[in-house]
């Protein structure tokens, strides 16, 4: 039987390339990385969801159909999460404790990708130093966010779901690994780590101007965090 699954997560930043990199280590898979980004409209999505899912075959060539997807390209969330559960797909939720963090972590990584052409530092390469985080565009990030993650939580139940912290894949990969093959069926086979972690857990030590930065958080509820 094939199974289906998802990694779904509220925006990037949360361990999401590293869980589906992993898991492309694992078995053979048909997998696609964010296919939902450049369909604009919900009948493009579902037709994409149908044909790359082969949902209307209940076993196919495939052991293991999976996607990673993020909730800001998502069109219809409620039509999308029937399609999921109406097609069995196990649903693997990323999310992170800090969406400051994953903030500042997302912009310091479109800075990294418009100079090295690569969002994430490759495991032995040159992890970027301190850099300046433009305050009101990291405003609007965080509010972009904040709305990802109310609608990834809404979406389906916590039972529909295996729920995976990005604090967890830093603390204790193996651990999380391991639940996340268990719960799609996955070999636990070894496997190697292709990133380095790119922004340290202290965001002093990644921002440059964090006077700038500390003065437009006053008032919000990020004030103190940095």
């Amino acid at each position: 039987m094939t199974v289906r699954f998802l990694l779904l997560m509220p925006w990037g930043r949360v361990g999401s390339n590293l869980v589906f990199d992993i898991l492309r280590q694992s078995a053979r898979m048909k997998l696609a990385n964010e296919s939902l980004n450049a369909l604009k409209t919900w009948p493009e999505q579902q037709a994409w969801f149908a044909q790359f899912y082969e949902t209307a075959r209940p076993a196919t060539e495939h052991g293991f159909i999976g996607s990673k997807q993020n909730m800001l390209a998502v069109r219809d969330d409620r039509t999308f999460a029937s399609l999921c559960r109406e097609a069995g797909v196990r649903i693997v939720r990323l999310r992170r404790a800090s969406i400051l963090k994953a903030a500042v972590s997302q912009m310091r990584a479109e800075q990294h990708a418009r100079t090295t052409g690569s969002w994430a530092v490759k495991r032995g390469g040159a992890v970027p130093g301190p850099s300046a985080i433009e305050p009101e565009l990291l405003l609007k990030r965080l509010k972009m966010m904040e709305d990802c993650d109310r609608r990834l939580t809404a979406l389906f139940a916590a039972e529909e779901t295996l729920d995976i912290a990005y604090e967890e894949l830093n603390a204790a990969l193996d651990t999380a690994i391991a639940r996340v093959r268990a719960y799609l069926g996955v070999p636990q086979t070894p496997y190697k780590v292709p990133f380095d972690k790119a922004t340290p857990d202290r965001l002093e030590e990644a921002i440059v101007n964090l006077d700038a930065v500390r003065a437009a958080l006053k008032g919000t509820r990020y004030e103190g965090e940095i």
